[in-house]
């Protein structure tokens, strides 16, 4: 699917205040540059909420998945919204009427964050029902580090191993930490980011690493057909 044809339906001039609030066209003309206006153009698109899933999961698609995805030789557009209100960005995908849509693929990842019933939190649960037509939302167990750490054993490994040589001085990281340390320091420590960006440069030299279900979901949706 070219560019051309992704949004030669589309205009919003077709948009009524329902279709698309002026609020979203607010947010949507403050937030886009010259670089993530090419969602209106890409093959598929990808939001996420913050910095450390657009650093991880580019290599995931590309490396870890059964059929592996390049994602900016395919064309897939990943956009850090920094934040959590998709709503202005699923709108572009989900309108009942063809003509008042994208016809490029979009999946949200975010975080389900649950409350102490186990319930998805309202944020998520509001994310999740903006789902359908050409966009897909695909939310995390708990968050992007806890669920990959939970994965597997091997992902446990990998992970210790690189947030331990982060903060080496760390007795609390000398042994088998589990997640709930991992996250509990990754909040004190405010280290997100380069915690995110040094498991990249070590996921670069492994040749195996377990990705979950709902980022393999997201990918696969978007990811466009042969």
């Amino acid at each position: 699917m070219n560019s051309r044809s992704i949004i030669q339906s589309f205009s919003f001039d077709e948009l009524s205040e329902d279709d698309y609030p002026k609020e979203s066209k607010r947010h949507l003309r403050k937030f886009l540059d010259t670089t993530k206006a090419q969602l209106f153009f890409a093959n598929g698109v990808l939001l996420v909420e913050g910095v450390a899933e657009a650093i991880i999961i580019p290599i995931l698609a590309k490396k870890f998945l059964t059929e592996k995805i390049d994602l900016c030789k395919s064309g897939i557009e990943l956009v850090n919204i920094g934040g959590v209100a998709f709503n202005h960005f699923g709108l572009l995908f989900n309108n009942d009427d063809e003509r008042k849509r994208l016809l490029s693929k979009c999946a949200i990842i975010t975080d389900s964050d649950p409350k102490d019933n186990g319930d998805i939190s309202d944020r998520a649960q509001k994310a999740k029902d903006l789902e359908k037509h050409n966009l897909k939302v695909c939310l995390a167990t708990h968050t992007l580090e806890h669920d990959l750490f939970e994965q597997s054993e091997r992902n446990k490994a990998i992970m210790r191993d690189v947030y331990r040589k982060i903060h080496a001085q760390t007795d609390d990281l000398s042994g088998d930490f589990n997640v709930s340390t991992l996250m509990k320091k990754l909040k004190s420590n405010k280290d997100k980011a380069e915690f995110a960006l040094q498991l990249c440069d070590r996921l670069e030299t492994e040749v195996a690493f377990d990705v979950p279900d709902y980022i393999k979901d997201a990918i696969l949706f978007i990811a466009p057909s042969e």
